[in-house]
């Protein structure tokens, strides 16, 4: 009672009231014993008949409670509430108690209860258990457990009844008719003592033809039949109460007899129980032992096909391992094929300004040998007018010593004029060039030569002037041809450029195929020929400002030779009709300079378009890539997690074999521990019960 929150109890008189135990009644179901049901309990109680009444209020409750939970509480006896509140009863207290440790145990809260039983001290958990157990066994004893052995025991049980009812109908029917009787006695015994007052009071009763004595012997008649009918009567009353006496004894026997039956039936019902439950235990086992052997055959099978799957990843660990062998190789071929490429790129470069210098030498080549034809045309014309200088200077002087005869007087200064013409004549010859020819406007000393001579002197001046003019005009001639073809050389050289460029560009756009199957790298190389054909741009720039800059320069000098040669317009005119021309020609390449670099830049978007989709492709390979590292990784977790599973599944059975085997080992044990307790073996009782039931009915026929 303490470890319910109830007043405090020091004595059993304070127990008596019936106030404590309708408090923890309360507290076991408060929505059973409510708050109207306790109010009727009076908390003080000093007169024995309100505490009486407080229990009988308490034990009503607690049928009408057994009886809600469909329990039955005529097993566990009545209890006497007037001794409990006179005298303070001890066992009518037990009772009452274990009826309320019953409804804790058995109520909807009955965990907490049976964890603060729990927590009691053992000698008290002990004769807890000993009260809870004297109560179930009267509960069991009450209730039939064997469905035989309760029929035949329901079946005499009501027979006895019927009997017994009968008896006390008859009984009943017999004592109503006794004390009919003695009341009819009672009334003819007065009747009788009336009649005698009255025959005494008459003088006439010795007459027995009187009618007062008539009727006298009448009723005597009668009273001698009713007494006979009552000694009758009695006598089967008495014989009716011996009957039932026996009948009783005979009820009471079997009745004892019954319970030792019950007895019986009860230990029986308990061994069958434990024998059920055994084979219900041997059922679980054996289909545990079958699960087991079940699970042995699968862990065969798991085994194998972990052995598969450990198989299957280590060839997947090879064929990764052949992979990432496979990608490395690949990884250094890309590397070097990058390297080869570069290196392609430096040899198309370094042939491409070899083919630049190679036209060059050979433009100069060109260049040089046409000069040199040049040369040698004009050293052999030269050559040409100095042999027919020197014969007309023979002729002179053949013609002077003729004079000199003739006249006998020649003039010195004239010869050695003469012959210093004709070695300046001869110097010039030899230089081949045209610029060391004397001025025909040097004052020769014609004085003192005779008419011929002078006019063939003139004649010549004028044939030299005129020599002079020509190799002027020829100088200038030459320069500007030499201009012109230099100017054509450039335009050439700007046609090999753009040529050159065109072969740039093819090799760009084969370039840009290759890259459709490379994964990295794209935008290097797409920068890289950017950067060569800005490059490329710029030198063409460059030589454009370079030509500009010697149009410029013959432009300049054509405007000088304007100046110069004023009387050749015609000549001037063509050559400005050839500049002009040369010009034109300037400009349609500078066209076609922009045009190209239009072409350029197209195909710089071009090329950037194209990168794009590449791009896409190689971040689509690293996703597959990336993909197959996952499905490696899954694959590997995969087989860790059936590594780890195995293990525990073998930690498993070995450990609930163990258990099993435990469990077994102790089973046998505490049967023959029991069987050693009991003395008798399970089929000696067996013969017992057997004997017993036979001798039993034997001794109650029907």
């Amino acid at each position: 009672m303490k470890t319910f929150n109830v007043r405090q109890c020091d004595s059993i008189e304070e127990l008596t009231n019936g106030v404590a135990m309708s408090q923890a009644l309360y507290q076991i179901a408060p929505e059973f014993f409510n708050h109207a049901w306790l109010s009727k309990i009076k908390p003080d109680a000093t007169n024995w008949g309100l505490r009486a009444n407080n229990l009988r209020k308490v034990y009503q409750g607690i049928k009408d409670y057994f009886e809600m939970n469909d329990d039955d509480m005529n097993s566990t006896g009545d209890i006497d509430v007037n001794s409990l509140a006179k005298e303070c009863n001890v066992e009518s207290l037990i009772g009452f108690l274990q009826l309320i440790l019953y409804c804790a145990v058995n109520c909807d809260q009955k965990e907490e209860y049976v964890g603060r039983i729990m927590k009691l001290e053992e000698n008290v958990q002990h004769d807890v258990m000993k009260a809870l157990q004297d109560l179930n066994a009267k509960a069991e004893a009450a209730k039939p457990q064997d469905a035989d052995s309760n029929d035949k025991i329901k079946k005499e049980i009501e027979y006895l009844k019927s009997r017994l009812a009968e008896y006390e109908t008859k009984c009943r029917k017999l004592d109503t008719q006794v004390t009919e009787l003695q009341e009819d006695k009672r009334s003819l015994e007065d009747e009788l003592s009336s009649v005698k007052d009255r025959f005494n009071k008459t003088p006439n009763w010795e007459d027995p033809s009187s009618p007062a004595n008539m009727k006298i012997r009448t009723l005597q008649n009668q009273v001698e039949k009713l007494e006979e009918d009552a000694f009758k009567f009695e006598m089967q009353r008495d014989e009716f109460k011996t009957k039932s006496e026996t009948l009783e004894k005979q009820l009471s026997e079997k009745v004892e007899k019954l319970n030792i039956l019950t007895d019986e039936t009860l230990r029986m019902k308990d061994e069958l129980d434990i024998l059920r439950n055994n084979q219900h235990k041997m059922a679980k086992y054996e289909a545990s032992i079958e699960s087991y052997k079940n699970k042995l055959k699968e862990l065969s099978d798991l085994k194998n096909q972990n052995k598969e799957l450990e198989e299957k990843n280590a060839d997947y660990m090879e064929n990764s391992l052949e992979l990432e062998n496979e990608l490395r190789k690949a990884q250094s071929y890309k590397n070097q094929l990058e390297g080869y490429k570069t290196q392609v790129h430096d040899i198309q470069t370094k042939i491409i300004d070899e083919t630049k210098r190679a036209d060059k030498a050979e433009f100069e080549l060109k260049r040089v040998s046409e000069r040199i034809n040049l040369v040698s045309n004009e050293r052999d014309r030269l050559k040409s007018e100095r042999d027919s200088l020197k014969e007309t200077i023979e002729e002179l002087n053949c013609a002077q010593v003729q004079q000199t005869v003739l006249s006998q007087n020649p003039p010195p200064d004239n010869l050695s004029h003469i012959s210093q013409i004709s070695n300046s004549d001869s110097f010039c010859h030899d230089s081949g060039n045209q610029d060391s020819i004397m001025d025909p406007n040097s004052d020769l000393p014609l004085v003192g030569l005779p008419l011929a001579i002078k006019e063939r002197l003139r004649r010549l001046e004028q044939e030299n002037k005129m020599l002079k003019v020509s190799v002027k005009e020829g100088e200038e001639k030459e320069l500007i041809a030499s201009q012109l073809e230099d100017a054509n050389k450039r335009v050439n050289e700007l046609e090999n450029d753009v040529r050159t460029a065109n072969k740039t560009i093819c090799e760009l756009q084969c370039e840009v195929n290759d890259m459709k199957y490379a994964q990295e790298r794209e935008t290097t190389h797409s920068d890289k020929d950017f950067s060569v054909l800005k490059n490329e741009l710029k030198s063409e720039r460059t030589k454009n400002k370079d030509l500009n800059e010697k149009i410029t320069e013959l432009q300049s000098k054509i405007e000088e030779r304007e100046s110069e040669v004023t009387a050749k317009p015609e000549e001037v005119q063509s050559l400005k009709d050839v500049v002009q021309d040369q010009q034109a020609q300037i400009q349609s390449m500078e066209s076609r300079y922009q045009m190209y670099l239009e072409k350029c830049r197209n195909y710089i978007i071009q090329i950037d378009g194209k990168n794009r989709p590449q791009n896409n492709e190689v971040a689509l390979l690293k996703k597959q890539l990336e993909e197959k590292n996952k499905l490696i990784e899954f694959i590997e977790k995969g087989n860790e997690k059936n590594r780890e599973v195995r293990e525990f599944e073998e930690k498993a059975v070995a450990s609930a074999w163990y258990n099993l085997s435990l469990q077994l080992h102790k089973e046998t044990a505490t049967e023959r521990l029991s069987n050693a307790v009991i003395g008798q073996s399970f089929l000696a009782r067996q013969r017992n019960t057997c004997t017993r039931k036979s001798l039993q009915s034997l001794q109650n026929p029907r």
